[in-house]
């Protein structure tokens, strides 16, 4: 019986996104931004390297996202000849799904789809082998992400044993599944053994601690290569294969196993890979980190902000500028999971806000052309149907008050819900106000439990999960498209410019609710949409808003020449381009 042994090392140079100013202060340690990513490079990176130089025959997986890739072709590209070196004689297998190391079952495809187009350019600029297996950010994985992947040359996800375990109430039996007919997910972690092999996982986890004694970038100058650590992990894997075991890819193991899937991949919804202690989509969305400064609400909204206005600006003629490029890939490093969680400083919080304030700042700049050409002061763009109006208006709102079709209840905070009617009969507008407060706040919403019925993130279909099925509960769901059902014929959509927290689903308590323990004291407004139908209208409606929009780009007050921010690092620039941007946002049907 063969015998296989896996690691799998993510790496992330985003790991202390935006560095650690505020929270390392050490006379002669530098902490910005491309400081601390060098120092991961130096110090946790090329030792893994090394260690395999003097171990042909040892093979890994090794995951970053291709923001990473340049940082190593701008700043440390003799590392990235040795790891070209070792991709291409196939000791190292190259994992990447992503640009930025991005929360991407928060946001909707395109957002991903432009991530996806950005990762594959980028490997191939720089001549790397791009591996089918996808691991991302957190180890999130849903079906929409299983979905996507054969358009973009996919065939093997990873997921997580602690999020299989989580979500059947029970540790995987199999190592490997099938979903479809072109994609099988692989559990990450654990044991198995079957009549033709036996499967071992040595390493899954953040790669910046393999070769660091298990610290990270949050401790400073304590961050650094355990010459010692590194060596006992060599004498594990020395003895490991001395007993039979064969160290290789994911994809080697796979080409040789992969399709001994039999089974059917069972029910999943959008997970983590520490569900447990995370909360799943929770902490990013809504949980506080040990800091006490998150303000993830605020940092989610203005990342979909920012994409909605690169989403509009792509579909307006003019000069090819670059600039929504450089948006996007500013947007994108802004939707980072660190910006929000674990633990974020101060400096990740803001590297959120700021790279969504320069990604609108370039959605804007970019159509200034298109506007001194239509001599425009604003454009209206329908997302949906490509549709550029100039100077644009859209119909009144403010609908009657209508009959509740539900209750809306509050904790923490005082709060009231008011709906009302709009120009479609069988939708409502609902909205809610949360009163200024110390406390946390949730605002919770009736679910009969039977099913959880959502848009997964990246998917644009309908699915159907019989609650029963998932054992986690509650869970919280992070609802990239803001649709959810709360009973047989009602559906609820956020509206995620206004507030995008993450949907706790609790068959024990009836409700899904959206709870806010970040964002400071002020009072909240969110806003909603009520369909009173099928799961298809429904899907159209909550994609109109949150996926294809109706937005309004204001044209810039005259040419622009400044430089736009990078998207590389934060940094002073970043609040006037916010304000520059001055846009905002209108869901409405347009009037030329």
């Amino acid at each position: 019986m063969d015998s296989f042994l896996l690691s799998l090392l993510h790496f992330n140079i985003q790991y202390c996104a935006g560095g650690t100013e505020g929270l390392i202060t050490v006379e002669g340690f530098p902490t910005d931004d491309a400081s601390v990513q060098d120092q991961i490079v130096a110090e946790s990176f090329e030792p893994v390297l090394a260690m395999l130089e003097r171990h042909p025959g040892w093979h890994m997986d090794i995951e970053l996202q291709a923001y990473m890739v340049e940082v190593l072709a701008g700043r440390h590209p003799e590392v990235l000849d040795r790891l070209r070196a070792l991709a291409e004689s196939g000791q190292v297998e190259l994992v990447s799904f992503h640009y930025s190391d991005q929360l991407l079952l928060a946001f909707p495809w395109r957002d991903q789809q432009k991530s996806l187009e950005l990762t594959a350019a980028v490997f191939d600029r720089y001549d790397l082998p791009l591996s089918d297996v996808v691991f991302a950010q957190e180890g999130q994985f849903g079906e929409g992400m299983l979905e996507r992947m054969p358009e973009f040359g996919y065939r093997t996800a990873i997921l997580p044993k602690n999020l299989a375990g989580a979500l059947w109430g029970a540790d995987p039996t199999a190592a490997t599944w099938r979903y479809g007919e072109e994609v099988r997910v692989l559990i990450g972690g654990g044991s198995y053994e079957t009549d033709r092999y036996r499967l071992d996982w040595d390493f899954l986890n953040d790669g910046e601690l393999y070769a660091t004694g298990e610290l990270n970038c949050y401790l400073g100058p304590a961050f650094v290569t355990d010459e010692a650590a590194l060596a006992r992990r060599e004498a594990v894997l020395e003895e490991q294969e001395a007993a039979g075991a064969r160290l290789v890819t994911i994809g080697e193991f796979m080409a040789a196993h992969g399709d001994d899937a039999a089974e059917p991949l069972p029910d999943v919804v959008d997970g983590t890979w520490q569900p447990d202690d995370t909360d799943n989509f929770g902490l990013w969305m809504g949980g506080m980190g040990l800091f006490g400064v998150d303000n993830d609400d605020g940092v989610r909204v203005a990342n979909v902000r920012a994409r909605h206005m690169l989403a509009a600006a792509e579909l307006v003629e003019d000069a090819d500028t670059g600039l929504v490029e450089e948006g996007w890939k500013a947007a994108l490093l802004g939707e980072v999971s660190d910006a929000t969680g674990w633990n974020p400083i101060a400096t990740e919080v803001a590297y959120g806000t700021d790279h969504a304030a320069g990604a609108q700042a370039a959605a804007q700049a970019s159509v200034a052309g298109a506007c001194l050409e239509r001599g425009a002061d604003w454009l209206l763009v329908d997302v949906a149907t490509s549709r550029v109006t100039p100077n644009g208006t859209v119909e009144g709102g403010g609908g009657e008050a209508a009959a509740a079709p539900f209750s809306v209840e509050f904790s923490g905070r005082a709060g009231s819900a008011a709906f009302t009617t709009t120009a479609e009969p069988d939708v409502l507008d609902l909205a809610v106000t949360i009163e200024a407060g110390e406390a946390p706040f949730a605002v919770a919403f009736p679910w009969d439990g039977r099913v959880i019925a959502t848009l997964p993130g990246l998917s644009e279909t309908l699915r159907e999960v019989p609650a029963d099925s998932i054992a986690a509960d509650p869970i919280a769901l992070p609802l990239a498209s803001g649709l959810l059902q709360l009973s047989e014929g009602v559906w609820l959509v956020k509206n995620t410019a206004s507030s995008h927290l993450a949907g706790h689903f609790s068959r024990a308590e009836g409700t899904v609710s959206f709870e806010d323990a970040t964002g400071g004291t002020d009072r909240r407004l969110q806003a909603w949409k009520v369909v009173l139908g099928d799961g298809e209208r429904a899907v159209a409606v909550a994609r109109s808003l949150n996926e294809t929009p109706i937005v309004q780009l204001s044209c810039p007050p005259g040419p622009l020449t400044a430089d736009l921010p990078c998207g590389c690092a934060t940094g002073p620039g970043a609040a006037a381009w916010a304000a520059l941007a001055g846009v905002w946002l209108v869901r409405r049907r347009t009037r030329a």
